[in-house]
């Protein structure tokens, strides 16, 4: 049997057998007794409130706590909607709709009207409306008075599943098989028909300014889609068809820029409602049928087949919208991923759902997996964790060809071992590599405990790298062609047995912006950083650090460039607990604070001074050693002239 024909088969057989049989569906007949097919979250945002097929309302707070059940409530619920002040929630219940009240529980009213299971119902935005919307039997269309409780007006006209207020309270649309109908709400006449045909709308919502609706569309073969309809013109703006399977629910972000829909392919995607472009793909564990945004478009809720509500943050930050996702701990499919994207030129996003990933061998020498050699997106949407088992031969997990590109998102990657090899965790051979939300623990090598950047370019931002042990470099080492940029990261803990306990920049170029560094060792030199090459930091700090001969924090022998930053409680246990300035460097540090810092804090070694002009040095009176005051001590090559006098502006 072709799709399309099984499609259509399954929908009437599914139909038939809650319209006929509705009355029979419980947990002891029903696979799926326990099945979300409607949420709305309150006005409000404090609470969301949760339909089940066989009629068991919930109503939750928004952390996912459960706060009330509606034990009252009977009757098979395709839908439920708050008022728009979040006092009540109306229930679709078999052929009439339930009114409660949300502080007590109890039943306020009972609509009655239709003839056939209820599929959709909505609360006009002031509130004083509701409309229903049935199947099949005459009236299929009812808008009830809520004050009153009585019919305002009803009518049959086909097929009709969905329905939706416009947000000035003028219109009401309604989704059907072939068209989405527009009526007038003054006059209740049809204004605009909108052709959906073959297809039913199964769900519709307006774009937050009324000047849109999107309707999810499906029924024909291959037709599974939203579209998006200018309401002024009549004319679709835009088509999305990123679903594999029936779309069920469709709802626009508060903002209105995006949209979210959920999927018979046990996937919601996020995307952009002007471009269409995909910004995030949910996975859900079987098919979904309801999402909606918290009020102010930071969290999305959704309802599965077990009657499980999750709740996720939603931001502007990258997102995993992969092209193929991977089964927690599946590593043969990992691995056929990525030498499927290697294959071909396209860029490829692979998502991998939560859970850890063990590797107890490796697919390369040293390497757990195939070499990046094209355009390859590895993310996770809940976090996913790579790891080598503890007792498995020594081996890493990426390693990046020249030419090829390496983005990893929202990754943990934990206990690589290369042994006297470079880059524990990961090796950069030529290539791109971007890193966001990664942290890195418990990795060794003998160069770049965690990375070793050999060539190439390494963009790291939000990500944390903790307990990772090197020779040289005990989290990252930078060679002399590679380009290494971080923000908004930190390095805890990291360990070298000679220099660079956190950051070896072995001739490269480095930048760091807003990023911390405590507690890193190194047993010589740069107890968070050795600088052989050429370094900005900005707005970060370093606290805690320690050298066994000199560098506390850093050690510097070629160029570095220090502004907005912190230095604090770092340790040599020979000399300049936190700069190390060797003569063949030049460093100059403004707007910057030196404070605790043992032994002498700040020195250099060769001839020409170094500006050092306009910091603090932990006390009023400026530094002491070479200096006038009782702060930090630095050496006679420091011009530490016009230094701060008022505290560190960097608190």
């Amino acid at each position: 049997m072709k799709r399309g024909t099984t499609r259509i088969f399954i929908i009437l057989v599914f139909l038939m057998f809650v319209l006929r049989y509705a009355e029979e569906l419980s947990s002891q007949s029903d696979p799926y007794p326990n099945w979300i097919r409607s949420l709305d979250w309150s006005p409000n945002g404090n609470f969301i409130a949760t339909a089940t097929i066989n009629g068991v309302i919930q109503i939750w707070d928004n952390t996912g706590q459960l706060i009330r059940s509606l034990d009252d409530h009977a009757g098979i619920t395709m839908s439920l909607a708050w008022n728009p002040d979040g006092s009540k929630l109306a229930t679709a219940s078999d052929k009439a709709v339930s009114i409660w009240d949300t502080n007590t529980g109890n039943l306020l009213q009972t609509l009655e009207g239709h003839q056939d299971l209820i599929w959709s119902i909505s609360w006009s935005p002031d509130g004083f409306m509701l409309i229903g919307t049935a199947f099949d039997l005459s009236p299929n269309i009812i808008i009830w008075n809520t004050d009153t409780g009585q019919q305002i007006f009803s009518t049959f006209s086909g097929t009709a599943l969905s329905s939706a207020w416009s947000p000035d309270n003028q219109y009401i649309s309604i989704g059907q098989l072939n068209k989405i109908q527009i009526r007038d709400t003054n006059t209740w006449q049809v204004v605009k028909d909108l052709s959906t045909e073959p297809n039913y709308s199964y769900s519709l919502d307006w774009s937050p300014d009324g000047t849109k609706i999107a309707s999810a569309e499906g029924y024909a073969p291959d037709s599974d889609m939203i579209r998006i309809w200018n309401i002024a013109t009549e004319q679709v703006i835009l088509e999305y068809r990123g679903h594999s399977d029936l779309i069920n629910h469709v709802t626009w972000s508060p903002d209105g820029t995006k949209i979210a829909s959920a999927s018979s392919d046990t996937t919601i995607h996020i995307w952009d409602a002007l471009t269409g472009e995909n910004l995030r793909i949910i996975q859900g564990n079987d098919r979904l049928f309801a999402t909606d945004w918290s009020p102010d478009g930071t969290q999305l809720a959704y309802g599965d087949l077990n009657g499980d509500l999750v709740i996720i943050p939603i931001s502007s930050d990258p997102v995993c919208a992969a092209t193929q996702t991977i089964s927690a701990g599946d590593l043969a499919d990992f691995i056929n991923a990525i030498n499927t994207a290697n294959s071909n030129p396209d860029a490829d996003v692979i998502g991998l759902e939560a859970g850890t990933y063990t590797f107890t061998t490796a697919h390369i020498p040293l390497n757990a997996l195939p070499a990046i050699i094209s355009d390859i997106t590895i993310c996770s949407i809940e976090g996913a964790t790579l790891t080598r088992q503890a007792d498995a031969p020594l081996f890493g997990f990426f390693e990046v060809s020249a030419g090829g590109s390496l983005t990893l998102d929202n990754l943990t990657l934990n206990g690589g071992d290369v042994g006297n090899d470079t880059g524990g965790a990961l090796v950069n051979e030529g290539g791109t590599v971007t890193l966001n939300n990664v942290t890195f623990t418990n990795n060794h090598a003998n160069t770049g405990g965690a990375i070793d950047n050999e060539n190439g370019s390494l963009t790291i931002t939000d990500s944390t790298f903790e307990n990772n042990q090197a020779d040289y470099g005990g989290a990252i080492d930078n060679d002399t062609d590679g380009t290494l940029s971080i923000s908004g990261s930190t390095f805890t803990s990291n360990t070298a047995a000679l220099d660079g306990g956190a950051i070896h920049n072995d001739g490269g170029t480095l930048t760091v912006t807003d990023s911390t560094f405590t507690s890193n060792t190194a047993s010589r030199y740069g107890g968070a950083l050795d600088n052989l090459g050429s370094a900005t930091i900005s707005s970060s700090t370093f606290s805690g650090n320690s050298a066994a001969w000199s560098g506390g924090a850093i050690r510097n022998t070629n160029t570095l460039t220090i502004t907005d930053s912190v230095f604090s409680g770092n340790s040599a246990t020979s000399s300049y607990g936190s700069l190390y300035l060797t003569s063949s460097s030049t460093t100059t540090a403004h707007n910057s604070c030196f404070s605790g810092n043992s032994a002498t804090s700040v020195g250099f070694t060769g001839t020409p001074m170094q500006d050092f002009t306009g910091n603090w040095w932990g006390a009023a009176d400026g530094p002491s050693g070479s200096g006038p005051g009782s702060g930090d001590a630095v050496n006679n090559r420091i011009n530490y002239a016009s230094f701060l006098t008022t505290g560190c502006p960097h608190p």
